[in-house]
């Protein structure tokens, strides 16, 4: 526990870390909210999945600019400026009546392009300032402690959710998380980051486009990088991506429950994740390795496949628990390595386009999924996670005898 403590004697840290957990449980009471919304009033997964697909068509398009504005802006001043214009977004939303009237409709569909379009922007900047507030020693505990309480939030605002929900006032949930948002950009306001990006990075990034492409090729040059990109964005495809839309058709029509069951559903795996936090936090950095990353993953495959093979809600709920032990060591190891190997310099750039590419891949798994559940029956949904979780395995093992082969290789030449 000194580990995590030693964190909160920086000032601005602890400023951040309220900020960026106020901004988190915002989100996620805005993102359950619509999802749950949907499929109440419309019991069509697909649904879900072609709405998830257009609330993240614009930040696919607005992503890999974000990176220009950090490095120009920098992180802390875009990312308050960002969430303050969601806080403005959801309480017009909330202010306005849901109608049919099409002034309405327009206005609704321009608030929610605007908010995802900023979106890449919060998440960039969060592995951003972490790294410009603290020591490398410290980013395994920032990032476990980070992750602990992404969770917390999560589940928060799935109770929050649920609470609001059966009363019928889910429009509520829009000024909850405006008020939040407010708290949350006066805060991070009130960081102080030494920055120490060169002149010359600045001067040679002038061009928006000359951004993008260094970012790309950064990522791609670098092999540890880009095959670590790989396995997750492919993470993000099967496991991430299908989740959301699988969790409430699977718990009322595969468990027979509601809202009750939903939530519970909803909360385990973030449970999981808390608990594996707490775990990778606790231990020696010198577990941050990619190959450490690929066998959590591969743990986590099997245990997916095993809860879409079974209809028990008592076990849906501890196998997603499990598979939430595994992957935290996923999100953190993954961060803390990028955070490492990436010039802060380049941070900007690189992490827009990683964040862009993972908003591309939640829908399309989402939407993949969506059309499974109506070609298949509802009640055998379980089964598109069980065929997500064997391709997963299959090619997070080929990952790891690739990594193999080329240490092999390595010493034989030498």
């Amino acid at each position: 526990m000194k580990k995590y403590f030693e964190l909160f004697y920086n000032k601005s840290f602890s400023r951040f870390f309220i900020g960026i957990n106020l901004a988190n449980f915002s989100q996620s009471l805005i993102s359950i909210t619509i999802v749950w919304m949907i499929y109440e009033k419309t019991n069509q997964a697909f649904l879900i999945a072609v709405a998830g697909v257009l609330l993240q068509v614009p930040s696919m398009i607005s992503g890999p600019f974000c990176g220009y504005a950090i490095d120009k802006i920098g992180a802390s001043r875009i990312v308050s400026l960002t969430v303050f214009i969601k806080s403005v977004i959801f309480l017009a939303l909330f202010l306005l009546p849901l109608t049919t009237d099409w002034f309405n409709i327009i206005f609704i569909i321009i608030a929610l392009f605007i908010n995802s379009a900023i979106s890449p922007i919060i998440s960039s900047c969060t592995t951003i300032i972490t790294n410009q507030l603290l020591e490398e020693r410290q980013l395994v505990s920032a990032n476990s402690v980070i992750n602990i309480f992404f969770d917390v939030a999560y589940i928060a605002g799935s109770i929050i959710t649920g609470i609001v929900a059966i009363n019928g006032n889910e429009q509520y949930a829009f000024l909850i998380a405006s008020i939040l948002f407010i708290i949350s950009s006066f805060l991070f306001m009130r960081l102080e980051i030494k920055h120490t990006i060169e002149e010359d990075n600045i001067v040679q990034n002038k061009q928006v486009k000359s951004s993008i492409k260094q970012g790309f090729l950064f990522l791609i040059k670098n092999k540890i990088i880009f095959h670590l990109f790989v396995a997750t964005l492919l993470w993000n495809l099967l496991v991430w991506g299908v989740i959301p839309i699988v969790i409430p058709v699977f718990s009322k029509h595969v468990l027979s429950g509601g809202a009750y069951i939903y939530g519970w559903l909803n909360s385990a795996a973030s449970i999981g994740i808390i608990l594996g936090s707490v775990i990778v936090g606790a231990l020696s950095s010198k577990w941050s390795s990619p190959k450490a990353v690929y066998y959590f993953i591969v743990l986590q495959s099997i245990f997916l496949m095993i809860f879409g093979l079974q209809s028990h809600s008592l076990i849906s709920v501890v196998i997603l628990v499990i598979s939430g032990v595994f992957s935290a060591p996923v999100m953190i190891y993954k961060s803390t390595i990028l955070q490492n190997k990436i010039p802060e310099n380049m941070q900007g750039q690189v992490f827009s386009l990683i964040g862009t590419m993972v908003s591309v891949t939640y829908p399309i798994g989402g939407f993949i999924v969506g059309i499974m559940a109506d070609i298949i029956p509802q009640n055998q949904i379980g089964q598109t996670v069980f065929v997500s979780g064997l391709i997963m395995l299959v090619v997070t093992v080929y990952f790891i005898f690739s990594e193999k082969k080329d240490l092999s290789s390595v010493v034989t030449s030498e």
